[in-house]
């Protein structure tokens, strides 16, 4: 780049590297946050019934856990 364009303004920043402008009428993000966190719980309660309890349940729990995960990345995809 040149000293020239510098100062003419035309030198900017590659799109990659701008900040994400936020949405604030993202209506979605509570009931995602919500999702996610019930994930998160049931991966948590999957693993530990997994090896304590019966490993059955466990899978089950983990399971489920992942079809809500996928609840939250459709929705995070189609309100995009």
């Amino acid at each position: 780049m040149t000293e020239m364009e510098r100062e003419n303004g035309l030198a900017r920043r590659p799109r990659h590297q701008m900040r994400r402008e936020e949405r604030s009428d993202n209506k979605m993000l509570p009931l995602r946050n919500i999702l996610n966190l019930v994930f998160m719980l049931g991966a948590i309660a999957g693993v530990v019934t997994y090896y304590l309890g019966s490993a059955r349940l466990g899978i089950i729990i983990v399971l489920v856990a992942m079809a809500v995960k996928m609840v939250e990345c459709a929705i995070r995809m189609i309100v995009k």
